[in-house]
């Protein structure tokens, strides 16, 4: 089992779901991942939940900071 961190910052296009999306498909059972984004829309965050969640990752806590900064933490399931 790995602890990953992916640090996103910016404006998000279809390449970084892409991205994002081939990132998340090498990891492997019971990896974790958390992911940042620095103030970003929440569709975004929604859509970026729902490639995890395709990807067979269990969101385990999902959320804003305080600082504006939106999180995901998620584990691949099975």
């Amino acid at each position: 089992m790995s602890d990953y961190k992916l640090d996103l910052n910016g404006t998000f296009e279809l390449k970084e779901y892409s991205c994002i999306n081939d990132y998340v498909g090498s990891m492997n059972r019971n990896d974790k991942l958390t992911i940042s984004m620095g103030k970003c829309k929440n569709e975004n965050a929604e859509l970026i939940a729902t490639i995890l969640e395709r990807k067979r990752f269990i969101i385990i806590e999902k959320g804003e900071k305080e600082d504006g900064i939106y999180y995901i933490k998620a584990q691949r399931g099975s």
